[in-house]
């Protein structure tokens, strides 16, 4: 599925994978998760997964863990100087 939004991942799966009167039979959201398979629905996930992947803002994602993990390192320190 050479795609680059969720819906389009979605919309290129009912294209190549649906014959016409199946996409005739399309007139809702469950219609349509109703036709994909197991085999589909993974490769529906990994291509969706590859969009998030590329559309992460990755330095901002590990500030924040870096910020959460220094958080909690002061909290144990400020616990265990407590304790003694």
């Amino acid at each position: 599925f050479p795609s680059h939004d969720k819906a389009d991942v979605l919309y290129d799966y009912a294209q190549t994978r649906l014959s016409q009167e199946q996409l005739k039979r399309i007139y809702s959201p469950n219609d349509l998760l109703r036709t994909i398979e197991d085999d589909d629905e993974e490769e529906i996930k990994e291509e969706i997964w590859n969009i998030v992947k590329n559309s992460l803002h990755w330095r901002s994602l590990i500030d924040m863990i870096r910020t959460l993990v220094e958080e909690d390192e002061e909290e144990e320190e400020e616990e265990s100087s407590d304790t003694e």
